[in-house]
C-alpha cells in the first residue's frame, strides 16, 4: 500500500509501470491506462486486506436496575414532552421541580431527548430515575454531563484527589466538599497552591471561602488584598466586609467618617426652642463631605477600584464604592436619625446620586431590612435615579412591606415596575398578589390585555408562580383570551399566538395539578 501511496504522489507517468503488490491480486487487474490500473490495484489490495477479519468483540452491558421510583402518569407525557423541547412557556421549571416533589420520574421514552440538550439535562436529570443514570455510563459526553452535576464522593482521600487532578469545575466543588467538612484543612490547601494559580482560578477559588466564613479565615484574607489581580483584591475585600469586625471593615469605616462627617446643630434654646418644641421640629445634623482628589494607595489594596465606568466621574466612583462598604445603620446612628431621615439628608447633598447608589449597594450587602423599605420606596418613587437598584431592594425589604409595595404598584398601572419586582419574588405567589393582578388587569378592555405583550408577559409569569389553590383565581384573565381564541380574527395573528399560548399553559398546569397532584 505504500508503494502506490508513492506512485499516486509522484504521479504515474514519473514510474517505470504498474506497482508490484500481490502478485494474486496484480494478475486479476484487466487492461488500461496506468491511472485506472493505480486505481483497481488500491481498490483490489483493500479488499483483499480486509477479507477474513472476524468482527470486533464487545461485552454486553449489563441491563439498567428496577427503578422504585414511578414515572409520572402516561396522561403528562406529551405535556412533558413539550417541556422537554422548550414549548409551553417556561412550564418545565415548574414541572420539574413537581416531578421531584412527587417522587416521580420521566418516562424512558423522554431519556434521549433530555440528554440532546445539555441546558435541557440540567434541569431534568435530579428526576431521569435509575435507567437515566444508566443510560449515561453509555456515552461519554452523556457520562461528563451526568459528573458535572453529581456531588463529589464524601470520601476524604477522593475530594484531596479531585483537588489535585481535576478539572476547574471539579476542583471547585471538591474544594467546597472539603471547606464544609474542615473548614481549617480546606483554608490550608487554598493557602498552598494560590501562587500557583491563575487569576480566573484564584478568584473562584477565594469565593469558596465564603463557605463557613469566620475571623479564622481573616489573616489569609488580609494577606490576599496583595494580590496582583484587581478582580481577585475585590473578591476578598467582599469576605473581609462580611466580618465586622475585621481589620479591613475598620478601615473602611475610618476612611467613611472622614469623607462624611456629620456636624450636628447647636441646639435652640430660649423662646426659638419653645417655638420649636411646639411645632414638633427638631434640629437636624448638617452632612458635610470631603472626598479625596486622588486615590490613596492604601484605597486600591483594599478593592477600591481605580478607573470608573464610562459617565461617572473618578471621585464620585470611588465615594460610591466606599459608601457601599460601610452598613447603612452607622450612617442613622451618626445622623442620631431613622433611616428614611437620613436618606432625605443625603438627597439633598450635590452628591446624592452618589451616596444613595452606595447606600442602595451597602442595604443589599448587609441585608438590612430597616434601610431596604425607605430606600425602595424612594426607587420606586425616583426611577430615573434608582430603577436599577428596584429589584435587589426587593430582596430585602421585610416580606409584608415587599407585597404592599408591589401590590400599590400594580393598582397603579406601574406594570413594567411590578414586573420587575415579581421577577425576583419566590413562588408561590402570596393569594393577595394574584387577586391584585387580576383586579389590576380587569381594569383594561379584553382588546388592550391580549394585544398589550407586557401584559401578556405579566399573565404568563403568574401563571407559572401562584399557588396550585389559586390557580382558578385568574380564570377571569383566561377567559379573555379563550373568548379572543375563540373569535379567531384573522387579521391579528399574532394576538392569536398570544392567546393561544395563555389558554395552553392554563391548561397544561391544571392537569398536571389533576394528574400528579402533591
Amino acid at each position: 500500500m505504500q508503494a502506490l501511496t508513492r506512485t499516486a504522489l509522484v504521479g504515474t507517468a514519473n514510474m517505470g509501470g504498474d506497482v508490484a503488490t500481490i502478485a494474486a491480486v496484480d494478475e486479476l487487474l484487466p487492461a488500461g491506462t496506468p491511472e485506472q490500473r493505480l486505481l483497481w490495484q488500491a481498490g483490489g489490495l483493500a479488499v483483499y486486506s480486509a477479507a477474513g477479519m472476524l468482527p470486533g468483540q464487545a461485552a454486553l452491558q449489563p441491563p439498567a436496575e428496577a427503578d422504585p421510583v414511578p414515572e409520572i402518569p402516561g396522561t403528562l407525557t406529551s405535556i412533558t414532552a413539550a417541556c422537554i423541547a422548550g414549548e409551553l412557556g417556561g412550564l418545565a421549571d415548574w414541572l420539574a421541580a413537581r416531578t421531584a416533589r412527587a417522587n416521580r420520574r420521566l418516562p424512558h421514552a423522554l431519556l434521549p431527548a433530555v440528554f440532546a440538550k445539555p441546558a435541557t439535562f440540567d434541569l431534568w436529570w435530579p428526576v431521569m430515575g435509575r435507567r437515566g443514570h444508566w443510560l449515561a455510563t453509555q456515552h461519554p459526553d452523556w457520562r461528563t454531563m451526568l459528573a458535572a452535576k453529581q456531588a463529589p464522593t464524601e470520601d476524604e482521600a477522593s475530594l484531596k484527589r479531585i483537588w489535585e487532578e481535576g478539572g476547574m469545575p471539579a476542583r471547585v466543588r471538591a474544594l467546597t466538599a472539603l471547606r464544609n467538612r474542615d473548614a481549617a484543612q480546606a483554608r490550608e490547601l487554598l493557602a498552598a497552591v494560590l501562587p500557583k494559580e491563575k487569576a480566573e482560578q484564584r478568584q473562584a477559588f477565594v469565593a469558596v471561602l465564603l463557605h463557613g466564613l469566620s475571623a479564622d479565615d481573616e489573616a489569609m484574607l488580609e494577606g490576599l488584598l496583595d494580590d496582583r489581580s484587581q478582580a481577585v483584591r475585590q473578591a476578598v475585600a467582599d469576605l473581609l466586609l462580611r466580618l465586622p469586625k475585621s481589620a479591613l471593615s475598620q478601615r473602611m469605616v475610618a476612611r467613611a467618617d472622614a469623607c462624611l462627617r456629620w456636624q450636628p446643630v447647636a441646639a435652640p434654646s430660649g423662646t426659638v426652642a419653645k417655638l420649636a418644641s411646639f411645632l414638633g421640629k427638631r434640629a437636624e445634623p448638617v452632612l458635610e463631605l470631603d472626598v479625596p482628589n486622588e486615590l490613596p494607595k492604601d484605597w486600591e489594596r483594599d478593592g477600591i477600584v481605580v478607573n470608573p465606568p464610562y459617565g461617572e466621574g473618578p471621585r464620585a466612583f470611588w465615594l460610591r464604592q466606599l459608601v457601599s462598604a460601610i452598613p447603612p445603620a452607622h450612617w442613622s446612628a451618626r445622623a442620631a436619625a431613622t433611616p428614611a431621615a437620613t436618606l432625605d439628608l443625603m438627597a439633598a447633598q450635590e452628591w446624592a446620586e452618589t451616596l444613595l447608589a452606595g447606600c442602595v449597594a451597602a442595604t443589599c450587602r448587609f441585608g438590612d431590612a430597616d434601610w431596604a423599605e425607605p430606600m425602595l420606596q424612594r426607587a420606586l418613587a425616583e426611577p430615573k435615579l434608582l430603577l436599577q437598584h428596584q429589584e435587589p431592594l426587593f430582596q430585602v425589604v421585610r416580606e409584608e412591606s415587599r407585597i404592599e409595595l408591589l401590590c400599590r404598584q400594580l393598582i397603579e398601572g406601574n406594570l413594567h415596575v411590578a414586573r420587575r419586582c415579581l421577577d425576583s419574588m419566590a413562588a408561590p405567589w402570596p393569594k393577595v398578589v394574584a387577586q391584585t393582578i387580576v383586579k389590576a388587569l380587569a381594569k383594561r378592555e379584553p382588546d388592550e390585555v391580549v394585544q398589550h405583550y407586557e401584559v401578556t408577559n405579566l399573565v404568563q409569569l403568574t401563571l407559572l408562580r401562584v399557588h396550585d389553590a389559586d390557580l382558578a383565581t385568574l380564570a377571569p384573565l383566561i377567559d379573555i383570551y379563550a373568548r379572543q381564541l375563540a373569535a379567531g380574527l384573522t387579521d391579528k395573528i399574532r394576538n392569536l399566538d398570544r392567546a393561544r399560548d395563555i389558554v395552553t399553559l392554563a391548561q397544561a398546569r391544571q392537569t398536571i395539578i389533576k394528574e400528579m397532584p402533591l
